[in-house]
């Protein structure tokens, strides 16, 4: 899966289209491999989308949404929410007390997505958004 990460995000790293990877891609796809929860969608074999996110917080405190893709081809027929679903029910799972993230400010259709999910603004550096759901477990 390594190289369709890579891949996917070589074509998409762009700002206009909301994503801004400062670091070389294939250092930030061994990162979220190592580190994160990497959920992908595949459609005949190859990668079309994926969300990642970091669900390590021993204290259960806050996890963090690093990254949402979904090919150009793919947008706009539901594959985005239902990843950012199916990563909140994760974190809520694993009992988790807050899910945060960054976005780019000029991202609107993600800054969308995100606030119809329950995400709240909490602060602005820059061009990015940083922002925040409380998760309610039990």
């Amino acid at each position: 899966m390594r190289e369709q990460l890579i891949k996917l995000l070589q074509i998409h790293n762009l700002e206009e289209l909301g994503i801004n990877i400062k670091i070389p891609i294939e250092l930030y796809v061994d990162k979220i491999i190592n580190f994160s929860t990497v959920i992908p969608y595949f459609k005949e074999g190859k990668l079309m989308a994926f969300i990642s996110y970091y669900n390590n917080d021993s204290l259960k405190d806050n996890s963090f949404l690093t990254m949402i893709l979904v090919a150009k081809e793919f947008q706009g027929k539901g594959i985005g929410k239902l990843l950012l679903e199916l990563s909140i029910k994760d974190v809520m799972h694993d009992g988790f007390k807050r899910y945060g993230l960054e976005v780019l400010k000029s991202n609107k259709k993600a800054i969308a997505l995100y606030t119809a999910k329950g995400f709240v603004q909490k602060e602005e550096k820059g061009d990015v958004l940083l922002m925040e759901k409380s998760l309610h477990n039990g």
